[in-house]
C-alpha cells in the first residue's frame, strides 16, 4: 500500500510539472538584435517557430536596408523567436525590449517594456522604428504583458 501511495504521489507530481497551472519559472532571454531603425509603421509582437518563418519576418523587416542584418540561425527544435517592434516614433528617444520571460514547460509570458522620452528632453529629429529580437525557450502558448514608461531609455540591452 506504501509503494502505491508513493507510486500515485509521484505520478502527480510528474502531471504538475506539464499542468498547464504549474508554477512559473523565469526563463531565459537572450539578445540577438537590437535597434531603432527596421522597416514598418506598426507595432507588432511576433512568435517565430522556424527558420522559414524568421527568413520572411527579417526579410520583411530590414527590408530598407542594404546589407540586411545577418539571419541568425536558431535552434527551434528548442527554441523560439519573438520580434518586440514598435513601428514608427516621431523621433529619437523611443525604446522597445523584451524585458523578460515566464513560464512553463507550457505556456510563456513575456513583458515586453516600450518607453518614450519625457517632456522638454532633447531628442534626434528623425523618424525611427525601434525593435527588439530575442530568442527563448520553445513553449507552446505565448502571451505579452506590455509596460511603457517615459523618460531615459537607456542603453539598449
Amino acid at each position: 500500500m506504501k509503494r502505491l501511495l508513493l507510486a500515485v504521489w509521484a505520478l502527480a507530481a510528474l502531471a504538475a510539472c506539464d499542468s498547464p497551472t504549474a508554477p512559473e519559472a523565469s526563463l531565459p532571454v537572450t539578445r540577438v538584435l537590437q535597434g531603432f531603425f527596421s522597416a514598418g509603421e506598426t507595432s507588432q509582437r511576433l512568435v517565430i517557430r522556424s527558420q522559414a518563418e524568421l527568413a520572411a519576418a527579417w526579410t520583411e523587416m530590414f527590408r530598407t536596408q542594404s546589407p540586411a542584418p545577418d539571419l541568425p540561425v536558431v535552434d527551434f527544435a528548442q527554441e523560439m523567436v519573438i520580434i518586440a517592434r514598435a513601428g514608427a516614433k516621431p523621433s529619437g528617444g523611443f525604446c522597445i525590449a523584451v524585458q523578460s520571460a515566464t513560464g512553463n514547460s507550457r505556456r510563456m509570458t513575456a513583458t515586453i517594456r516600450s518607453g518614450g522620452p519625457s517632456a522638454n528632453v532633447g531628442v534626434a529629429p528623425v523618424i525611427t522604428h525601434p525593435f527588439d529580437v530575442v530568442r527563448v525557450p520553445r513553449r507552446d502558448e505565448v502571451t505579452f504583458t506590455e509596460v511603457s514608461f517615459l523618460g531615459n531609455c537607456g542603453p539598449i540591452t
